[in-house]
Formats: structure tokens, C-alpha cells, sequence
């Protein structure tokens, strides 16, 4: 019978804790003036950091010293990643010390832990079905970069990569760096492999390898002369080429 053993354990190992610190998320998301997005920031990292010690999740990460300069020098960046599993988001953030939201489709603010973890650290919904307001979230992503307000991540491809076996990545759409692009601001690449692992049932209770990588990054001398085609399709070969090295 095919079940997997770790959701019991992180059930019973971190039900109690993910309840009570998701009622104090629940209500960051609500009334997030209330508290500094700096606290905000560590009490998620935190819990997450216990999600993947108890998912088993052994991380495999390259190029950290690339991200840990911009954050030491306090340059704001917008973190660029291809798009495997729902955890993504989650992931991601265990990475990163210094706070960092999120671009994410407005379906996921429904999502009963990830949406509320999302809010709870100002991140941004983009309901796709409305080009007025979506472009009203990116002028506000837009603005937030230029002012410092935080880093931000997004995903290019808009949805979640469900062919990986057969495509490294799908296409990103050129919009998600407009804002970046306009604001100039540092692009930073990331390529992701395994998290969709995470969520996925299975008949063992195996470690779970996550591959992440960050590439170069793109200052706005480089992207200078640029429209945001050519800086999307750069930005996806590049992607590419290092998901297609961690399969």
C-alpha cells in the first residue's frame, strides 16, 4: 500500500506548534502595520526552517555567497525562479535571511497555510483574470523595489511546471520584469529542482534532496538598452541550463 510516513510524523512532531505559530501568522496577515515586516519575516522563516527539518528535506544549495552580498550591502533585488510545487514560496524563504515577499496568483491566497504565510509578510496577489488591477499590483511591486520596502520573488512562468520530467521550464512571460526593469533594480536568478517532491505522497520515508542555485546577478548597467523580451528569454536560458544540470 502506497502511503507515505512523514505526514504522520509532521503531524504529530509539529501539528501543535504549526497551529499555534499559524495563529499568530493568521493574524500577520490580517493586520500586518501591526508588527515590523522584519518580525513578521523571522517568526515564518522559523516555523518553515522546523517544515523542512521535519519533511526531511536535505538542501543542496549553490551560489549562496551571491545572494548573502546583496543582502550584507542591503541591495534590493527581485529574486527570479522557475515554478515546481505549491511549497515553493516556503522554500525559498528558508533561504534567505533577510526579508523577502512574494508575486503570487491570487488563487493561492485561499490556499489555507501558504496564502496566510504570503499576506503575512506583504505579499502580492495578482488576479490574473483582471488586467486593471493586475497591472495596479505590479505599479505597487514596481514602487515597493524602487523604495526599498523589501525583496520580492516572482514566477516568470506564471503557474506551476507540471511536465518537469520533459520540460526544464515554461516559458516566462516578458511582464514579470517590468517592474524590476523600471524601478532598477538588481535581478537575481534562481533555479529550482525537487520541491515537488515535498507535498508528493510516497511509499517510503526518504530524505528529500532540493536542489537551488543562484545564478549571476543582473545589475541595471546590464540590462540597460534591454526591453523585457530579451532580458525574460536571457533570464530563462540561464534558468534552464542549471535545472537541466541538477536532473
Amino acid at each position: 500500500m502506497s502511503f507515505s510516513l512523514k505526514y504522520p510524523r509532521v503531524v504529530l512532531k509539529i501539528g501543535p506548534r504549526l497551529l499555534y505559530e499559524f495563529l499568530f501568522i493568521a493574524k500577520d496577515a490580517k493586520n500586518p502595520s501591526k508588527k515590523s515586516l522584519l518580525k513578521r519575516y523571522h517568526r515564518l522563516r522559523y516555523l518553515v526552517l522546523r517544515l523542512n527539518k521535519d519533511f526531511r528535506i536535505d538542501p543542496y544549495i549553490e551560489g549562496y555567497s551571491k545572494v548573502r552580498e546583496l543582502e550584507e550591502k542591503g541591495i534590493t533585488f527581485l529574486l527570479v525562479s522557475n515554478h515546481l510545487s505549491d511549497y515553493d514560496p516556503l522554500f525559498s524563504l528558508s533561504l534567505l535571511t533577510s526579508p523577502i515577499s512574494f508575486v503570487a496568483k491570487e488563487e493561492t491566497k485561499k490556499f489555507p497555510f501558504i496564502g496566510k504565510a504570503i499576506a503575512s509578510v506583504d505579499g502580492l496577489f495578482l488576479p490574473r483574470s483582471d488586467l486593471r488591477a493586475s497591472l495596479g499590483i505590479m505599479k505597487t511591486l514596481e514602487e515597493r523595489l524602487r523604495s526599498g520596502f523589501s525583496n520580492y520573488l516572482i514566477y516568470p512562468e506564471g503557474t506551476r511546471n507540471k511536465d518537469f520530467e520533459n520540460s526544464a521550464c515554461l516559458p516566462f512571460h516578458p511582464g514579470s520584469f517590468k517592474s524590476a526593469m523600471r524601478a532598477n533594480v538588481v535581478l537575481l536568478p534562481m533555479a529550482l529542482y525537487g520541491t515537488f517532491r515535498v507535498l508528493k505522497p510516497s511509499p517510503n520515508d526518504k530524505r528529500i534532496p532540493v536542489e537551488a542555485a543562484f545564478l549571476d546577478p543582473i545589475f541595471p548597467k546590464d540590462y540597460e538598452g534591454k526591453n523585457t523580451e530579451e532580458v525574460a528569454s536571457f533570464v530563462q536560458k540561464e534558468i534552464e541550463k542549471k535545472v537541466l544540470s541538477f536532473k
